[in-house]
């Protein structure tokens, strides 16, 4: 329940703050991270609840500390192979970041 309504928030935010700002770019950009970042909450909230329900009682605090472990490392690695690729390609992507 409190992560819907969390997201709730977070667009309502992103709504809001799309009539703050004065260009009409930086409105929609604004509002697609505000977006993307209760997104990316919620669905990080769902994982922990879905994992601790997946895994045994037994096994349960490994299992999320592994799955988590291997989050963490992603997000590590993530940007490094952006950055790789980006120089494999010898141009330059704001995407890849």
């Amino acid at each position: 329940m409190s992560v819907t309504v969390s997201l709730v928030l977070c667009v309502t935010s992103a709504i809001i703050g799309c009539f703050l700002v004065t260009d009409s770019a930086d409105a929609l950009v604004l509002s697609l991270a505000l977006i993307g970042k209760s997104s990316i909450s919620g669905g990080w909230a769902a994982v922990q609840i879905f994992s601790a329900e997946k895994f045994p009682t037994l096994i349960r605090n490994i299992g999320i500390a592994s799955c988590a472990l291997a989050a963490r490392v992603g997000g590590i690695v993530a940007p490094q192979i952006g950055l790789a690729v980006s120089c494999l390609l010898l141009s330059h992507n704001p995407m890849l970041y």
